[in-house]
Order: structure tokens, then sequence, then C-alpha cells
């Protein structure tokens, strides 16, 4: 009995499955969270809590999963926009210290604030695109062709730039 949460542990370490998803959340947990902030407008925090609900989500349908990295960022934002929606009033810098929230600078603001005046299609094709998700991987998440996402993310990426000057900044 002295030895089975040992043995319980070395099991662990060796589930091919376990080490699968633990490399999957590391490596995609950062890039969720700036997809949840791209996408909704949510702060750092909102989206962190956001895209641990849905890799938590994940580890639980593990076996189910076709697309993980498409599926965790859907159900991030879904619950991200399910949060906002329910918790807007509520100022969560005030809930941390200000050293433990990371604020992202100006231009970043910016960004984020130009994106959201984009169409959805198109701040979901740069978004993902940004995530390094390639045409055909978007075209299968977005339901639509790889041409309607190179238009999209064209036609996005014109619109931002607009978006950004009339702001008075230039990413050139």
């Amino acid at each position: 009995m002295d030895g089975e949460p040992i043995r319980q542990i070395e099991a662990a370490a060796n589930d091919p499955v376990l080490a699968d998803f633990s490399a999957f959340y590391r490596s995609e947990v950062g890039r969720v969270v700036g997809y949840v902030v791209k996408m909704t407008g949510a702060s750092v925090h909102e989206a962190a809590d956001a895209a641990q609900t849905a890799l938590a989500l994940a580890w639980e349908h593990w076996d189910r999963i076709t697309y993980p990295r498409a599926w965790v960022r859907t159900v991030a934002v879904r619950e991200a926009r399910r949060s906002l929606a329910d918790q807007r009033a509520v100022d969560d810098r005030a809930l941390l210290p200000p050293e433990a929230i990371f604020l992202p600078g100006a231009k970043w603001q910016l960004v984020v604030a130009a994106l959201a005046a984009l169409p959805l299609a198109q701040r979901q094709v740069l978004a993902l695109t940004a995530d390094g998700f390639s045409d055909e991987e978007i075209a299968r998440e977005l339901q639509t062709t790889p041409q309607a996402v190179r238009q999209s993310r064209s036609r996005g990426r014109r619109l931002l730039k607009a978006v950004l000057a009339r702001k008075g900044w230039s990413y050139e």
C-alpha cells in the first residue's frame, strides 16, 4: 500500500498519451491565450482562464479530438465570450497585484483594438494565420475553402492597415 502512489506516478510518467498531451499543452498554451485576446479583446488574465478551461476539456476528450489546435482555440474563444458576457462589470486587473499581470504595450493594444474593427471572418483568418495555421487548416476550421481564406486574409490585412493608419500608426 505504501508504494501505490509511487507506482501510479511511474505509470503516468510512461504513459504516451499523457506525454503527447503534455507536449501539446506546453507548445500551445501561450498561443491560445494570445489567440483569445486577438479574437475577443479579453484581457490576458481572462484569456488565460479561458485557455486553461479549454485545455482541461481537451484532456478529458483527448482521444476523440481530431484537430486539437483548432478545437482548443474554438473552445477557448467560446469560454472567453461566455465569461466576458457574465463578468464584464468586474475589473480583473484589480484582482491581482500589478507585477503579476502582463500588460501589453500601447502598440499591442492598438492592434487588438484595430482587429476588433474587422469583420469576424477576416479577424479569424488573421488570428489563425498569426498562430501558424496553414490555409488548409484555417479553411477546415472555418468551414470554407483555402481560396476564401487567402481572400479574407488579403482583405483583412488591407483593412487592418487602413484602420491602423487612421489611428496614426503604421506597421511598415
